[in-house]
């Protein structure tokens, strides 16, 4: 497939000519799907897929039209900002954070030098039309500011309620999680897919969106109470297939867009103990999906060592199969000490090893307490070391 991107707003012609009616006007930034030629190499014949998933066929002018490349992937500072859609939407919890505060905290990610920005897509309180709505606001801000956004589609878990409506029924297991019959009972056939592809369509091939995430720490759970951790061979069997669908249902839509998982680990879907090579075959067969292209990890100074040795799998997979990796989350609780230090080395380490981005968790800007930060966050009106992290953030962007 041979793409090509719009570079200004451009005539969709019936023939090759300025003289041929047009079939509409197309907005820069779009990508359309090359066909042919004519014979002086001057008009391109294109298909452009709509908004509402029609596709519609004919010439652009090829002097206004530049070859979609794959250009590497290089180092970029990221930063995670959850609830950024929905500031200004009223949603229980977050009530208090005001619309202007979107604008406010991508002009101090900006001038750090941050260029990518991490939030979630779904929200309790929302249906698919209202998500897309927010998410407008959102893509619109990073357009404005010149950030690309890494998209979550879907939380696991409930806390912080940017979960999709109708899986409640799923969210039953550790701290809210889904549970393993999500996967195994295809449920996510008859909600999460028809809800991705509705809001990816909205934004298909958008400029400012670099990447979706499938979930947030998704996991093969127990419900509360059963024993966690065991061996769930089927579990791990089934998310594999939840990747490939859901991947896939986005690649058929938004082509350019990159797809990754969102999980902190393989771990968290592959819960058997079993020796080394086992687990890293089943890494090679999910990331080696066609339709996922990144492989992200998340780590906080919490986590327990061990935690490494499954991320240090993930990303020796992601090398073996030429795909590029990042830290999607990485944090430490302000009462565990020199945060300042800690994400500065983190960061640091994560640049020198090959990841295209690391994404501390979670920015707030906002004077006042708005409740979008938490203890593992960097919130201005909350913690003290706010000042000393972003300007550790500025060297290493």
């Amino acid at each position: 497939m041979i793409l090509y991107r719009i570079l200004q707003n451009l005539n969709l012609r019936e023939q090759p000519t300025t003289a041929s009616p047009s079939r509409g006007v197309f907005a820069a930034g779009l990508v359309v799907q090359f066909i042919q030629f004519n014979d002086d190499k001057t008009w391109i014949n294109v298909t452009i897929k709509r908004i509402n998933g029609t596709v519609i066929e004919g010439w652009m002018s090829a002097k206004f039209l530049k070859l979609v490349d794959k250009e590497p992937l290089t180092w970029k500072l990221g930063i995670n900002m959850r609830e950024f859609a929905y500031y200004g939407s009223g949603a229980d919890g977050i009530q208090f954070a005001p619309e202007g505060l979107r604008d406010q905290q991508l002009a101090t990610a900006r001038d750090l030098g941050i260029r990518y920005v991490r939030f979630f897509a779904s929200r309790r309180s929302h249906d698919t039309a209202g998500t897309i709505r927010q998410l407008t606001k959102a893509i619109d801000s990073c357009r404005k500011f010149n950030l690309q956004a890494f998209v979550c589609l879907d939380d696991s878990l409930t806390g912080a309620q940017m979960f999709m409506q109708g899986n409640d029924q799923f969210h039953r297991g550790p701290m809210g999680h889904l549970t393993m019959d999500y996967f195994t009972s295809r449920h996510y056939r008859t909600t999460f897919i028809p809800h991705i592809k509705k809001i990816v369509t909205a934004f298909a091939n958008h400029p400012n969106i670099l990447l979706w995430e499938l979930g947030n720490e998704m996991g093969i759970y127990q419900p509360e109470g059963q024993p966690q951790g065991i061996p769930q061979t089927a579990g791990s069997n089934a998310y594999v297939d939840f990747v490939s669908e859901s991947s896939r249902a986005i690649k058929d839509i938004s082509s350019t867009h990159l797809v990754s998982t969102g999980l902190i680990t393989t771990h968290h879907v592959y819960t058997q103990k079993v020796p080394p090579p086992t687990r890293e075959a089943f890494a090679r067969r999910l990331y080696q999906v066609p339709t996922i292209d990144a492989v992200g990890v998340h780590y906080y100074r919490h986590d327990k060592h061990e935690l490494l040795q499954y991320i240090n799998v993930d990303i020796a997979i992601a090398r073996e199969l030429g795909k590029p990796f990042y830290v999607g989350e990485v944090g430490g609780d302000i009462s565990g000490g020199d945060r300042t230090g800690f994400l500065g080395d983190e960061i640091a380490f994560w640049k020198r090893s090959g990841a295209f981005t690391v994404m501390p968790w979670q920015l707030d800007t906002s004077d006042n307490d708005v409740n979008i930060g938490d203890t593992l966050g960097i919130a201005k009106r909350r913690h003290p070391d706010y000042d000393s992290i972003l300007a550790r953030l500025k060297t290493l962007a």
